[in-house]
């Protein structure tokens, strides 16, 4: 059953410039959906265009329709999709460190977010829920990082804090706009590892957007591939690694060096 359903999705720079066109995907019931293509593609347009947090001059010329939880999103008003963002629809992003404040410590950050979801929240309880979201996504000594400025943290560690923040309002749906491009390998593994495990434990889908192929045979049941603001194919993941059909999809794994993820299966 699909969560999300996105049908052509148009997103104009101006009236004659065309950015995203005609893109048509959904993100299922508790899956993985990864949006693939290189830089420069759309991919994080079509993130941000879900939950209107493109610049106004972007969204303002965005068409098409997303459903999410047979409620439409591109009608809304201001005041309507802020009730989507968070409860409904989490997301993270790129740079963890910018996304997070630096003046202020994760406590006070996760908090400002537990009192809006929570108002009548206790000062221990939120304490208590805090730390707990923090050893979920696998932070060893999360009474000490609560104390600590993002600054402090390392990459890894703040896209996990970001992603404790995410779950602070229990969202159905996850959209992770490249959350390990900036990351080295063995911390990468530890982010897919912990969003793999939400998905399974909370059957929370996400909508997870890279251009590393090595991260989607790892993490994905269905990719999208992306190419010039278009999908070009749509498959499971299996099938578009051992058979992929655009041409598109073919250069981008003829030119990728190597996957590890199936070099350790050989």
């Amino acid at each position: 059953m699909a969560l999300l359903e996105i049908k052509d999705l148009n997103v104009f720079q101006d009236r004659n410039r065309q950015i995203i066109r005609n893109v048509n995907f959904q993100v299922n019931d508790g899956e993985i959906f990864c949006l693939v293509g290189r830089s420069g593609t759309g991919k994080s347009v079509i993130a941000k265009a879900i939950l209107q947090i493109l610049p106004p001059e972007l969204q303002r010329f965005v068409s098409g329709t997303v459903t999410f939880d047979s409620r439409s999103l591109l009608g809304l008003t201001h005041q309507q999709i802020l009730s989507v963002r968070g409860r409904g629809i989490g997301m993270i992003f790129q740079d963890s460190l910018g996304a997070l404040n630096p003046v202020y410590k994760v406590r006070v950050q996760m908090a400002d977010v537990f009192r809006k979801y929570t108002p009548k929240i206790g000062r221990k309880e939120l304490r208590k829920q805090s730390i707990a979201l923090l050893r979920q996504v696998d932070i060893e000594r999360p009474e000490e990082v609560l104390e600590q400025y993002p600054f402090e943290l390392s990459g890894g560690m703040c896209q996990r804090i970001m992603i404790a923040i995410a779950l602070i309002q229990r969202p159905q749906l996850l959209i992770a706009d490249e959350p390990t491009t900036s990351l080295d390998v063995i911390t990468q593994k530890k982010i897919l590892a912990v969003l793999q495990r939400l998905n399974q434990e909370l059957h929370m889908s996400i909508l997870f957007i890279t251009h590393d192929l090595g991260v989607v045979h790892q993490i994905a049941d269905r990719i999208g591939v992306i190419d010039k603001g278009q999908i070009v194919e749509t498959q499971t993941r299996d099938n578009l690694f051992a058979a992929p059909q655009a041409a598109y999809t073919k250069a981008l794994l003829a030119n990728m060096l190597r996957v590890p993820a199936l070099e350790d299966e050989r």
